[in-house]
């Protein structure tokens, strides 16, 4: 029976080598699903995980199912002289010190600005300031927003982090263009992000970056290059499980007074290897097979619903837009109807089977056509500036979309692709 976990792991392995060879920005999605379910599905056929082998075995024929689906419309589309949208490092260099680039960079350099202000000023109004600052502060006051202050404070906020992921990617220009004082500007300014807000998804950009580099300058897997990103690929591993351990720990203070580097590394590890955190997900996705989404507002297609009504507010939807449906499935997690604040992403198959059950297989051919667009999107932007910031944005958001959270990566994606459209009109104009 472990031969289904073989599979499932097999063509994933396919998929990533098909889609790099594509040059696709899915390659992001891929590598993450890789990383987050295919392996430790694999490992679950030998323990037989929480929930049993009958579930391991529906489990991977439902990721099968999708997978072979999404791999033949890639394969016809392929046919067709479909084009990926990641370029090499040749054509970079070649087109990134375009006349009009100049303006284009110093825009995005004075958005990365606003980003740090508007951060500043959020911490500053709405928590009072560094002294006390923890994940579970910002945590309780997105929540706990009651006066108008507050309420335009949290949108504030709201805003700048969708500004964030639309400018952060002007790193990658800035590495090129060798401008080291502005590449250690947003750097500084993604580590401060970061340091504030504890929010692992913040350190993106910086990865993707540096991974994008190597791409650009590898055409063709070869064993050299398979060891490199697979260093990266536990760099990025650690660095998410130390984020993740620093947000428990409360505030800084805390934090030091709780771990020196050796017990730091340790409590890293051992998450690591036990699965907890973003390696264990995927038990989300197990327990949903389990009850085979019998739980009041699972299988009604809520987050494709949501993502057709995207720019239109819930409340003027006349009941068609579902409300938040990561809030939905954790309270099918914890078997509580009542609950209204929290929320769980249980991988891109653990949301994609609590939306359409086992129908969701035919969706692989929704996200391979949304991947050929979005490929066809950013390999059509002629500067540079803009079209490297697509790449981080977009390698971003899909490794988002693969975590679970479908929604707020693709309103994250869309709405940061119009901030940068609109800055590239401005300057136009």
């Amino acid at each position: 029976m472990i031969i289904f976990g073989f599979l499932q792991l097999l063509i994933c392995m396919l998929i990533i080598l098909f889609e790099y060879k594509s040059r696709s920005i899915s390659l992001f999605f891929w590598v993450v699903i890789f990383i987050l379910f295919s392996i430790p599905n694999l490992f679950d056929y030998f323990n037989y995980g929480r929930y049993g082998i009958d579930i391991l075995i529906k489990s991977s024929l439902f990721v099968i199912g999708f997978e072979v689906i999404y791999l033949i419309v890639r394969l016809i589309i392929n046919k067709n002289k479909y084009l990926g949208s990641i370029p090499d490092d040749n054509d970079i260099r070649k087109n990134i010190n375009f006349d009009g680039n100049c303006k284009s960079f110093k825009a995005l350099l004075i958005l990365n600005f606003i980003v740090i202000i508007f951060l500043i000023i959020y911490i500053t109004f709405r928590l009072g300031g560094l002294s006390n600052l923890s994940w579970g502060a910002i945590y309780e006051a997105s929540i706990n927003a009651v006066s108008l202050k507050d309420k335009i404070l949290e949108f504030l906020k709201s805003v700048n982090h969708i500004l964030f992921f639309a400018v952060s990617g002007l790193l990658l220009s800035s590495i090129y263009l060798k401008k080291k004082k502005s590449m250690m500007i947003i750097i500084f300014i993604i580590l401060f992000y970061l340091f504030i807000t504890r929010n692992r998804i913040i350190i993106l950009p910086f990865l993707i970056s540096i991974i994008l580099i190597y791409i650009f300058k590898t055409k063709k897997l070869s064993v050299k290059q398979i060891f490199k990103f697979t260093i990266l690929g536990i760099f990025a591993v650690y660095f998410v499980y130390a984020i993740w351990i620093y947000r428990h720990a409360g505030t800084f203070d805390n934090f030091i007074n709780m771990y020196d580097f050796t017990s730091f590394n340790d409590e890293i590890f051992n998450n690591i290897l036990n699965g907890e955190g973003e390696l264990g997900l995927k038990n989300i996705f197990y327990y949903f097979v389990k009850i085979n989404n019998k739980f009041p507002g699972l299988g009604t297609y809520a987050t494709y619903l949501r993502l057709l009504f995207m720019f239109i507010p819930t409340k003027l939807c006349f009941g068609l837009k579902p409300s938040d449906f990561a809030i939905t499935m954790s309270s099918a997690y914890m078997n509580n109807i009542n609950n209204i604040t929290y929320s769980v992403h249980p991988t891109f198959y653990g949301d994609l089977f609590a939306n359409a059950g086992y129908c969701g297989i035919f969706f692989g051919i929704f996200w391979a056509m949304f991947f050929m667009f979005l490929d066809k999107y950013i390999r059509k932007e002629k500067n540079y500036i803009y079209k490297l910031s697509l790449l981080v944005l977009w390698g971003s958001c899909l490794i988002i979309l693969a975590r679970g959270s479908v929604y707020n990566s693709i309103y994250i994606g869309v709405c940061g692709t119009l901030i940068l459209k609109m800055t590239k009109i401005i300057n136009f104009k």
